[in-house]
């Protein structure tokens, strides 16, 4: 089998560095939902694996992506902090959801003699974090349940009317329990 040495950080392009510097400036400012969402999980060996789940990755490659990861890192908590990462990887909503990671979506139930508009729905929802990847239409999803209810609870502190729209629907994307219970230890 051939063995290939790739280089370890890849340059960042000039058309990256805008994500970079957004990817770093949120790191900083660490907000409670939203997109980018980032996941980080520390392993005995004080190495890290990092998950940043943010559609912007839509045209960016792996590379690519794992590159903004890295700088983002760098740039928001230093050069000590980038060379914790073991691994970084960043996934569109919709892959991480193939992929299994986000079982959990926040769904809306409106009828039209509810107080909330589609249009307010709609706008709840994309400050809320939803992937308008999917065809246009608007989905959140999460990793755990508790993320799911934490949306809902957002969503009616700020729109207390609109509490009887909201559920949480849970899918399933695995009849091998075990396959099922190794995607789930990859998202906290």
């Amino acid at each position: 089998m051939p063995r290939i040495r790739l280089e370890a950080t890849p340059r960042i392009s000039a058309a990256n560095r805008g994500l970079v510097a957004r990817l770093s400036d949120e790191l900083r400012i660490e907000r409670s939902f939203g997109q980018p969402r980032i996941y980080e999980q520390t392993y005995s060996t004080g190495k890290t694996r990092v998950l940043v789940i943010w559609d912007e990755w839509a045209d960016r490659s792996l590379e690519e992506r794992s590159a903004i990861i890295l700088a983002a890192y760098e740039s928001a908590e230093g050069t000590s902090s980038r060379d914790r990462i073991a691994l970084a990887s960043g996934l569109t909503m919709p892959e991480a959801t193939t992929a299994g990671m986000l079982p959990y979506q926040v769904i809306a139930s409106r009828r039209a003699t509810d107080p909330v508009t589609e249009a307010e729905v709609r706008a709840m929802l994309i400050e809320q974090g939803a992937s308008t990847l999917d065809s246009g239409t608007l989905r959140i999803r999460f990793a755990t349940v508790k993320e799911a209810e934490e949306c809902i609870e957002r969503l009616v502190e700020k729109y207390p009317a609109s509490r009887p729209i909201w559920s949480i629907l849970r899918e399933d994307f695995s009849t091998d329990s075990e396959t099922s219970s190794e995607l789930n230890d990859l998202v906290p």
